[in-house]
């Protein structure tokens, strides 16, 4: 079937079933799903096969052909990637391409897992999510540093389960006297983690109140913060209703020129500036909270939070991770659904978010589904009758997704072998923007983007990679032992190449590059030094657009 110049727009219609599932829990609904006495627990397997299933049954309707399932070298490459946050090894790359289990994809994502290279990728990941883009705010991201070491880290190596987490951090104010008082580097518990995310906010409560109804309901609460949202059901009214949770930690002395909205701390009444309206805490579904003596407003918001019968917890949680892995959130732009921004899928988004539930908000649980997903090990290239961006709004393709600055530098550290000096444990050296070093040069020329799946090189990352002094140390011959070994080693050139590939992006060469490259090499590339011809392949693959995305 050959679609029309009409196809977007009708796939957009079509598109738009259920746009307010996510945005207003229906009252026909169960409140929790496990209250629905027909809900099965499904195994990963399962829980994957259900999301294919739904997500094909949209392209049959759209008359949409999805690409073929990625080769087994994309797919490594991929997996470790998303989950340890750098290419595998070649060692690893071909133990997991030569392996002959059928189910070998699925246990690879569960055993990358196991390992403590997860655990310190995701509280990157995480902490990207939790903080967001901190800008030039030196402080801020030296805060949000420890928060990943010391916190993070800690709480996904453990597994600690995701409402667990949230419960902590929200919760943490009511264990700590607030703003003013000195915050030391975290040594792992949970009050200490919550206090970077409270300072990170700068105490305030329209800063956290924004901060927690996007990051944990998936609402983004802030554009209703002066007048009411143009284009989602929140009302200014409920924004400061909202944030009236967080007067116990709102600065009591505001800046020069601003005014404390605060009315009354003790009974969580605030007035709504530049005007006479005095509102008090409230959920956001309009439930009025039951506050108990002796019991912090925090902790009063954290138990609603996490709540099992709270529909906008568990969605925007398998979501973040959703669109971390895909690339497209099932609510694109992600956290901000409303009628013009449909839900993509929102029979995926509730099994997902049921089952998450019910699986005891484990994070890695609803990482080994989607991995399993026949939508996640798609390849990322799209068939002749529909477009690639078309194919990848609905899951028919992979995302071409770029690297996060970490990532491409771990990238570039693993295929150079470049060894990091700085203690990555003691963030006050590895991350001090007033220690100039490789890694933190490098990770400031690179800034990260929402929008991974619409990234662009700068004319000046490109010369970094291609010209920066540290780029060109890693690619010396002298410099890079696998590379000089390589040269110097009494084997086929054509194996020489293979193992370049390998290294470099985890692929053989094709046919006809393999003829192009033996040819350049035995003509000695541009200086007739074959040993150099070798040097300018590994330069060149560093330098490809296949190197620098994650496909």
């Amino acid at each position: 079937m050959k679609l029309s110049i009409l196809t977007p727009l009708c796939l957009g219609l079509l598109l738009t079933w259920h746009v307010r599932t996510a945005a207003q829990p229906q009252a026909d609904k169960p409140a929790s799903p496990l209250a629905d006495k027909n809900f099965k627990l499904l195994s990963e397997r399962e829980l994957a096969a259900r999301i294919d299933a739904l997500i094909e049954a949209r392209w049959k309707e759209a008359g949409i052909k999805p690409a073929p399932l990625t080769d087994d070298a994309t797919f490594i490459r991929r997996l470790y990637l998303d989950l340890y946050g750098k290419m595998p090894r070649i060692d690893e790359a071909k133990d997991f391409i030569q392996r002959p289990e059928e189910d070998k994809r699925e246990m690879y994502a569960a055993l990358l897992l196991e390992n403590e290279r997860y655990s310190n990728h995701f509280a990157t990941v995480w902490r990207d999510v939790l903080m967001g883009n901190l800008g030039n705010q030196q402080q801020l991201q030296f805060l949000s540093q420890q928060f990943e070491f010391f916190y993070l880290r800690d709480r996904l190596k453990k597994n600690l389960p995701y409402d667990e987490m949230v419960r902590e951090l929200v919760n943490s104010a009511a264990n700590f006297n607030g703003p003013g008082r000195p915050v030391a580097i975290p040594g792992g518990a949970g009050v200490q983690g919550g206090q970077l995310f409270y300072q990170a906010n700068e105490f305030k409560m329209e800063n956290l109140a924004a901060s927690v109804s996007r990051l944990f309901l998936g609402v983004k609460l802030e554009c209703a913060q002066c007048h009411d949202h143009p284009f989602a059901r929140w009302t200014r009214k409920e924004f400061w209703e909202f944030a009236a949770f967080f007067t116990d930690v709102q600065p009591r002395r505001p800046m020069p020129g601003q005014v404390n909205p605060i009315v009354n701390a003790a009974n969580r009444e605030v007035k709504i500036p530049g005007t006479d309206k005095v509102v008090k805490a409230r959920f956001l579904r309009g439930d009025e909270p039951t506050f108990r003596p002796g019991v912090a407003a925090q902790t009063t918001l954290a138990e609603w939070l996490t709540s099992e019968d709270n529909q906008f917890f568990a969605r925007s949680a398998v979501d973040h991770l959703w669109h971390y892995l895909m690339g497209l959130s099932l609510i694109e732009p992600i956290e901000e659904p409303s009628d013009d921004v449909p839900i993509t899928f929102p029979e995926v988004l509730d099994e997902l978010a049921a089952q998450f539930v019910a699986h005891k908000y484990d994070l890695k649980y609803v990482i080994r589904s989607i991995t399993a997903t026949k939508a996640y090990q798609r390849a990322s290239t799209g068939v002749h009758d529909t477009s690639a961006r078309e194919q990848a709004n609905v899951y028919a393709r992979m995302s071409l997704r770029g690297l996060s600055p970490e990532q491409l530098f771990e990238c570039v550290a693993e295929v150079t072998q470049y060894k990091d000096p700085t203690p990555r444990n003691q963030p006050q050296f590895a991350f001090n923007p007033n220690i100039r070093t490789p890694r933190n040069e490098f990770i400031s020329k690179f800034a990260g983007t929402d929008k991974r799946s619409e990234t662009q090189t700068s004319i000046l990352q490109a010369l970094y990679m291609m010209n920066n002094k540290f780029m060109v140390d890693m690619l010396v011959l002298d410099n890079n032992e696998t590379l000089r070994h390589l040269a110097d080693a009494q084997i086929p050139l054509e194996r020489k190449i293979n193992e370049i590939y390998l290294i470099v992006l985890t692929r053989y060469p094709r046919a006809e590059e393999m003829t192009r490259l033996k040819d350049y090499v035995e003509r000695g590339g541009a200086t007739g030094d074959r040993r150099q011809a070798l040097s300018d392949i590994f330069w060149a693959l560093i330098n490809s657009a296949e190197f620098r995305l994650n496909h």
